[in-house]
């Protein structure tokens, strides 16, 4: 296999997950106003919609030189009062893109050297730390059940390896880590699959798809599975 085939199978498998995930290039879950303050990716000399590892990238905000960061994508606002819903309760989808380093800073703000990136950067994209999310221990029992408000990219289906977000977060006993079960007929056979809780917020959770017999749907139920 040639070279550029090996690294375009190699972007394909992180994107997807195939490859253990390291903790800059997990989905995340961060508020409204975290997501207006998030540095926003603009290009340097180029006014393509898609930007490369040779492209120059600049964000306004003076940072630290040196410094590095984790570029990510806003997908999709979840509302417990309203799906897609816009408004200061919502937490929003980001989808991880690449990563990269400050390397001068002044006046006009900060210019960065991608150093990895998983696909092309878009202005609008914005940076967030790569300290690692660090699981904590519930201080409640879980439910008995959450139900799947939808996946991070506007899918009717989501299957293996998605991001989906699930309707109960800290608050509710949810941590990272922990397993749930979907169960349900399908053309009247039983579709079963696992998921697991990767990040979590006051209400909501991430979690990824391990596996499925079949498609998962919002407004699918899971159950917790106790270890």
């Amino acid at each position: 296999m040639r070279k550029l085939d090996q690294i375009g199978v190699l972007c394909l498998a992180l994107w997807a997950g195939d490859l253990q995930a390291s903790p800059e290039s997990q989905a995340r879950l961060i508020s409204a106003a975290q997501l207006d303050a998030a540095p926003r990716i603009v290009p340097v000399l180029s006014r393509r919609r898609y930007l490369a590892g040779d492209d120059g990238l600049l964000v306004r905000e003076i940072l630290t030189k040196g410094s590095e960061w984790g570029v990510f994508r806003p997908t999709r606002a979840f509302s417990d009062m309203v799906p897609d819903s816009h408004s200061t309760a919502d937490v929003w989808g980001m989808l991880p893109v690449a990563r990269v380093r400050v390397t001068d800073s002044d006046s006009q703000g900060s210019r960065l050297l991608m150093t990895d990136w998983l696909q092309e950067v878009r202005p609008g994209d914005r940076l967030l730390s790569l300290a690692a999310l660090l699981p904590q221990a519930a201080d409640t029992t879980p439910p008995s059940s959450v139900r799947v408000l939808g996946g991070l990219q506007a899918r009717t289906y989501l299957a293996p390896d998605d991001w989906l977000v699930l309707d109960r977060g800290a608050r509710h006993g949810l941590v990272p880590g922990q397993y749930w079960r979907i169960e349900r007929g399908l053309l009247g056979r039983p579709l079963v699959a696992e998921i697991e809780v990767k990040n979590t917020s006051e209400q909501f959770s991430l979690a990824r798809v391990i596996r499925s017999q079949g498609p998962i749907r919002s407004g699918d139920v899971a159950h917790w599975v106790a270890h």
